[in-house]
């Protein structure tokens, strides 16, 4: 997989990288230890709401800071070929898979994939971030959820609609879900990622897809397919 690496002294470098080349519609990528997703980059049409679904039930409504909660599917969702049918939702912009309230993670600090810091097990890092979430906030901060039809079939979406701690700058991304695909699908409509670890473990010692580390590489209607391939 080639992960793109812009560390924070790098930022004048990638900004003259993004005005010199334009970003590509579609990309596909994948390395040989990766063996189960090929992440695909597209755009998409928008905060319209069938292009980004979002959630309608917040599972911190009184707000939340490195707080986890658990969440069950309306149907088996898959992390590299294994099933599942429930999981605990972090506030810090991750899910994770086989885990117990005990071993659940509230990690603020994101490392590179893989890592147990995400998960004891199967973890899915929409944007793994120190993210905080005010309940008084408009409009209204929080993770939220529920299944919805998404690109002609049924969905689960979990959303994140908060802020970043170190800048405070809005983040707003979600994981999607499907009930008939392997494919994990991540969105977003704010946020950089410059702080953050965005992909996906199957466990602390991998195999993972990692789409970026502490890299300013997502932008306004970005949409990363990871699509099973094993």
């Amino acid at each position: 997989m080639v992960t793109r690496h812009f560390r924070r002294g790098g930022l004048a470098a990638l900004a003259g990288l993004i005005a010199a080349v334009a970003i590509p519609t579609t990309v596909s990528h994948a390395a040989p230890t990766v063996l189960h997703y090929n992440i695909q980059q597209t755009s998409f049409c928008g905060s319209t709401p069938s292009c980004y679904p979002g959630g309608n039930v917040n599972l911190f409504p009184a707000g939340a800071d490195d707080s986890v909660v658990q969440l069950g599917f309306p149907w088996p969702v898959y992390v590299y070929g294994k099933s599942y049918t429930k999981a605990w939702v972090s506030s810090n912009g991750n899910v994770q898979f086989g885990v117990t309230s005990g071993t659940a993670q509230t990690t603020y600090t994101n490392d590179p994939l893989p890592t147990s810091a995400l998960s004891a097990k199967a973890g899915v890092a929409p944007y793994w971030d120190d993210l905080l979430f005010n309940a008084s906030a408009s409009p209204i901060q929080g993770v939220f959820y529920r299944s919805v039809t998404f690109k002609g079939q049924p969905a689960f979406v979990i959303s994140w609609r908060g802020t970043e701690f170190s800048t405070g700058n809005p983040v707003r991304g979600e994981v999607i879900f499907y009930q008939h695909s392997k494919t994990i699908t991540f969105q977003y409509l704010q946020g950089t990622a410059e702080s953050a670890t965005i992909g996906v473990q199957k466990a602390p010692i991998g195999p993972e897809a990692e789409w970026s580390y502490n890299s300013p590489v997502i932008f306004t209607d970005e949409e990363l397919n990871f699509v099973a391939v094993g």
